[in-house]
């Protein structure tokens, strides 16, 4: 499932990152992408790790463009949820033109600097709005993990709030085991653990759990050191959403 990321310079004012600036804001997927078939599944199974920005995290005065767009994700995200009740594309996409057409309105209300796509028709500023999408397919929280060499950035990740996408049955015993007993240790003897949980998880799926899952590596015939390779190609190219609200330890 790889992300659809557009690139976009730090120095421009829609990235919304310059470091020069005094205050510290986090970035905005905006505008959303338009909603349609191929995205729809993302759009609504991937919404609980989706950001949204309540009033007191949004800046007080200046950034009005910000607080523009952050209030527009969210009235976006609010008509998307109950379309995604049955996944319907037709509803998602309403909800995404209404949301967008009231933006425009608020942003033409102002004096300063209007957003590029407000000033065109409405069918070219649809257009426009689709094509100015930095997460066209929903794909943000996205990642792909290497587990077979787990760091510390690594570990951040599977003890935030997250979903393990990849479909390998025996995946969850070590995600779950890794959150459950060293996610709560202090920071520093995380990756020991981490990597204790490791060795067990191949123990068991070599012994109690053997016959529960396919070994197509045939890992499990091999002695210790040559297992611990072998097992390193299942976990590989792990994909997890990894959620961007606030972070906490949550098992899914």
């Amino acid at each position: 499932m790889p992300r659809s990321l557009k690139p976009c310079s730090p120095r421009s004012p829609r990235c919304l990152n310059n470091p020069e600036s005094k205050y510290k804001i986090s970035d905005l997927a905006f505008p959303p992408g338009e909603p349609k078939a191929s995205n729809i599944q993302n759009l609504c199974k991937l919404r609980k790790y989706r950001p949204l920005y309540s009033d007191t995290e949004l800046p007080k005065s200046s950034f009005g463009h910000y607080v523009r767009r952050a209030k527009a994700i969210n009235d976006m995200e609010n008509a998307f949820r109950k379309c995604c009740k049955t996944e319907d594309v037709t509803c998602a996409h309403s909800g995404w033109q209404k949301t967008l057409s009231k933006f425009c309105e608020k942003e033409l209300e102002v004096k300063t600097k209007h957003y590029e796509c407000c000033k065109n028709d409405q069918a070219s500023m649809f257009r426009c709005f689709a094509s100015e999408a930095p997460f066209p397919e929903y794909d943000k929280e996205v990642e792909s993990l290497n587990l077979s060499n787990i760091t510390d950035s690594i570990l951040e990740k599977i003890c935030s709030e997250c979903k393990l996408l990849t479909k390998q049955k025996m995946l969850p015993l070590l995600v779950l085991g890794i959150k459950n007993s060293c996610c709560v240790l202090p920071q520093d003897k995380r990756l020991t653990c981490a990597q204790e949980q490791k060795e067990t998880f191949m123990k068991t799926l070599c012994g109690p759990k053997k016959d529960s899952w396919k070994d197509n590596q045939n890992c499990c015939s091999m002695d210790e050191l040559e297992r611990g390779e072998c097992f390193n190609v299942y976990l590989q190219n792990v994909t997890m959403a990894i959620s961007h609200r606030t972070q906490s330890i949550k098992v899914e």
